[in-house]
């Protein structure tokens, strides 16, 4: 008879346990759920002041005309940065929808970050290509007074300089949220398995 009860009272210890075990699977996924949709939010945002910047970038070149620039080098500038904004938005509809199934949700950050990765072997080129192609400007075109060359071309350099690194940094940012998200996501998966 009082093994019965041991028995009992072990059975209903068992099922405590389960539920307890059951509950902090919950929070677990809630939690992770809830650091995936925050991340992806955050990414969205990010991922969408690169193509701002694309746009405020293209009303700025129209200061390119006014100021002793030739017309080629204008319409280059505005078709270079329209290849960029539509190249980021682009990638940027790889970012996956807040109730995206976990292997569409994958697949989708995976094609997003390779979009990013790879961008910068185009970006790259054509961004030092345009710079060539200003200096080239300011020191060949008579437009230009000598003594507002140098003071130009030391803004320029500045403005490059800080531009770069707030550009990389952007896009440190961008790829470190996408593979935090993949790693939720791997961690949602994981514990959906459990």
């Amino acid at each position: 008879m009082e093994n019965n009860d041991t028995l009992n009272e072990m059975r209903e210890q068992m099922q405590v346990l389960k539920k307890k075990i059951e509950n902090q699977k919950i929070v677990s996924n809630s939690m992770i759920q809830r650091s995936y949709r925050s991340g992806l939010r955050s990414l969205k945002v990010r991922s969408s002041r690169v193509t701002m910047l694309g746009v405020v970038g293209m009303a700025l070149a129209f200061s390119f005309c006014k100021n002793g620039f030739s017309l080629a080098f204008f319409i280059a500038t505005e078709v270079m940065l329209l290849i960029c904004i539509i190249a980021s938005m682009m990638i940027n509809r790889n970012i996956p929808e807040m109730d995206a199934d976990l292997i569409t949700a994958a697949e989708k950050l995976a094609k997003f970050k390779k979009g990013y990765v790879d961008w910068i072997a185009v970006g790259i080129p054509m961004c030092i290509a345009w710079v060539v192609w200003m200096f080239t400007e300011v020191y060949l075109r008579d437009a230009f007074p000598e003594e507002f060359k140098k003071h130009f071309i030391f803004g320029i350099s500045l403005g490059l300089l800080l531009g770069l690194t707030l550009g990389l940094r952007l896009r440190r940012g961008i790829i470190k949220s996408t593979e935090a998200l993949l790693a939720d996501l791997e961690d949602f998966k994981s514990s959906q398995e459990d």
